[in-house]
């Protein structure tokens, strides 16, 4: 039965892989850990998404959405931004280890037997979150609760903000 705690064993090392190429809750552009994308839809419309990679909370994806949204508007020249509509949604990924078939025969005999190790499935989750925006130059207007302003959201926000190392 060794062979069922490789097993067990390679799992576990692929899961701290996975852990570590996650590189824990970086902000950066998208790519194989997650990030951001965006697509500009008019002259100030925009939708902004951003992947989590299966180490980042929801709230950390969410965040990091409403920061990409503040850089862009500054980006573009314009003050604020409204949000239009926004969505989230994970998605599960998995990972089977294959089967291991160990197959045993006593000394002196003819017959053997075979015991069967299935495979282990794991199961990772990924939050996407996505946004469609307005930008707008000017005093973000009071009482308008799903408008922001950009410079208030970057000073503020910067703090819990994990910038991926060069």
């Amino acid at each position: 039965m060794p062979r069922q705690w490789l097993n067990i064993f390679l799992v576990s090392v692929f899961t701290v892989f996975l852990s570590a190429c996650g590189g824990g809750s970086f902000y950066q552009p998208l790519g194989y850990s997650g990030g951001y994308t965006d697509t500009r839809l008019d002259a100030n419309t925009l939708r902004v998404t951003y992947r989590g990679n299966f180490t980042m909370p929801q709230e950390t994806v969410q965040n990091y959405l409403i920061y990409r949204c503040a850089q862009l508007t500054v980006q573009y020249d314009y003050d604020y931004f409204v949000i239009i509509s926004t969505s989230s949604r994970p998605v599960v990924s998995s990972y089977t280890s294959p089967s291991v078939i160990n197959t045993y025969r006593e000394r002196g005999e003819k017959n053997s037997y075979s015991i069967v190790t299935p495979g282990q499935t794991s199961y990772f989750s990924k939050e996407i979150a996505n946004a469609v925006i307005k930008l707008y130059k000017g005093i973000k207007p009071a009482g308008l609760a799903n408008a922001f302003s950009a410079k208030e959201v970057l000073r503020y926000m910067k703090p819990a903000i994990k910038i991926k190392p060069n």
